[in-house]
């Protein structure tokens, strides 16, 4: 079976890393997958050295940080060019299937549907609750176009299953693949200010994201406790987050380290991680770090209320009660059995089995 899998992005973040190790553990003898993605990026560097097929053409977004109507009315325009072009190579590729690898792009889905193909669309998202995924038309309206122009629609939480009954439409949950990513070198220490208790932020700078909470909730904390933000985002807001500290008096505290392959480093140098994120759909970072072995709390919202047990939890955007947390977490053993569980249910082949039985199903 040709399997035309569709990335929204060229970069390695939550949604691609999903997706390189779903192929990773892909039954190559049943499935050959071709990818298509928006540029060059570190993706198709990951793909190449897999000898994976791939394609470019970029995808317009119909969810972005900006949402107004002439925006919108340029990426309809950006679309159709996008969509004769994706029709012309699903006929030169022969594919037998596509799937959509996040609910931003609908271009792929919509081509597929002209061709009588069957298609899976992969949605990752809360968009209710993330400033960056915004659009002019009503989520009503958006997942009736998602379910009429799906064979199936998979998900990555039970929190976004939850989310998307709530609008009426069904999905089948795939538990992300996880792998602790890049380990670096055992005996190397990533961090700056070494001689204190160190928490640990990773992910894209943005406001869903959370940094801003953790920042508040350090000036809590006591003052031999730093906050290491590792990821990257748009200029301003790291501008916004160091003005932030500088308020707090806590600025010579928090160290950026910008975007890193090397978070395995991080997790494992770090006393405790902290994902403050509003409502993450998954949460990768609490998964990555207990396979680590380092001791998480987080935001009890979306698909991180599924990876923490109660006490590792804390209103999302509540400071007081991350620094409350963080104590309570602090002065207590890593759970190892609980980082086993976790790592178990996010066993590659296991999500690479169910996404192969959505494709046999959803072409049947």
């Amino acid at each position: 079976m040709r399997v035309l899998f569709v990335s929204h992005s060229s970069r390695l973040l939550g949604a691609e890393t999903s997706l390189l190790t779903i192929l990773d553990y892909l039954d190559h003898g049943s499935f050959q997958p071709i990818v298509l993605i928006p540029s060059p990026g570190p993706l198709l560097d990951a793909l190449a050295a897999r000898g994976i097929e791939t394609r470019i053409l970029a995808m317009p977004w119909w969810l972005g940080r900006r949402n107004s109507w002439p925006i919108f009315a340029a990426r309809i325009a950006q679309g159709c060019v996008t969509y004769v072009r994706l029709s012309m190579l699903l006929r030169h590729l022969n594919v037998d299937i596509v799937y959509t690898n996040s609910l931003v792009i609908p271009m792929a889905a919509i081509a597929a549907k002209s061709q009588g193909l069957p298609h899976v669309w992969h949605v990752r998202e809360l968009p209710d609750s993330n400033e960056t995924l915004q659009g002019p038309l009503s989520l009503q309206l958006l997942y009736r176009l998602v379910r009429a122009l799906s064979t199936r629609v998979v998900c990555n939480s039970s929190a976004v299953e939850r989310h998307l009954k709530g609008y009426g439409l069904e999905c089948t949950v795939v538990n992300n693949p996880v792998e602790l990513r890049t380990a670096g070198l055992p005996g190397i220490d990533p961090f700056r200010g070494a001689d204190r208790t160190r928490l640990l932020v990773v992910g894209s700078l943005s406001e869903a994201k959370g940094q801003r909470v953790a920042i508040e909730a350090l000036a809590y904390l006591p003052g031999d406790m730093t906050l290491h933000i590792v990821g990257s985002g748009p200029t301003d807001v790291e501008v916004r987050l160091r003005a932030l500290a500088r308020r707090r008096g806590v600025d010579e505290r928090v160290f950026y380290y910008g975007h890193s392959e090397e978070v395995g480093a991080f997790y494992r140098h770090a006393d405790l991680v902290v994902v403050p994120s509003v409502n993450e759909a998954f949460g990768r970072t609490a998964v990555e770090a207990l396979m680590a072995g380092c001791r998480v709390v987080g935001s009890d919202s979306g698909g991180l209320s599924e990876l923490l047990p109660p006490d590792r939890r804390f209103p999302a955007g509540d400071a007081h009660a991350l620094a409350a947390a963080a104590r309570q977490a602090l002065a207590e053993p890593f759970d190892e059995l609980w980082g086993q569980r976790i790592a178990e249910t996010f066993e590659p082949n296991r999500a690479a089995a169910a996404v192969m039985e959505v494709l046999r199903s959803a072409s049947a």
